[in-house]
């Protein structure tokens, strides 16, 4: 697998395994497959973040919603901005999601990886109810 590819899954060996068995299956190179690093959010790869994503409490659901919105990376400060919540229960929601590799710190702001970001825009249009 070429190294954009692994990057964009972030080297996680499930999920790549997961690609790896989708490209056999139907006989495709990862070039053929991931024309301009598109991301692929198979049926299988959203079973796997599915009960990760259930088990998420409400603050952290609206850390990855505010961070899913966003095309750059977002300071500390932005997220208390946003959700006018006490700093202690957001800084616990990122230790907890930084810990469980959901989201990604970048020197003083964080991010979705692309992969999540994907996926997490397709959960919240499923739950918005």
């Amino acid at each position: 697998m070429s190294r954009s590819l692994i990057s964009l899954y972030q080297g996680n060996p499930l999920w790549l395994k997961i690609l790896a068995n989708l490209m056999q299956d139907l006989d495709l190179s990862p070039r053929e497959l991931f024309l301009e690093n598109t991301i692929l959010l198979t049926e299988d790869l959203a079973d796997n973040l599915a009960p990760q994503f259930k088990r998420l409490s409400k603050m952290e659901i609206e850390v990855i919603s505010r961070l899913a919105k966003e095309e750059k990376p977002v300071t500390l400060a932005m997220l208390l901005e946003a959700n006018h919540i006490s700093a202690s229960e957001l800084l616990n929601a990122l230790q907890s999601l930084t810990r469980r590799c959901l989201i990604e710190k970048n020197e003083k702001s964080y991010v979705l990886p692309p992969l999540l970001r994907h996926y997490a825009i397709a959960f919240m249009a499923t739950n918005s109810d």
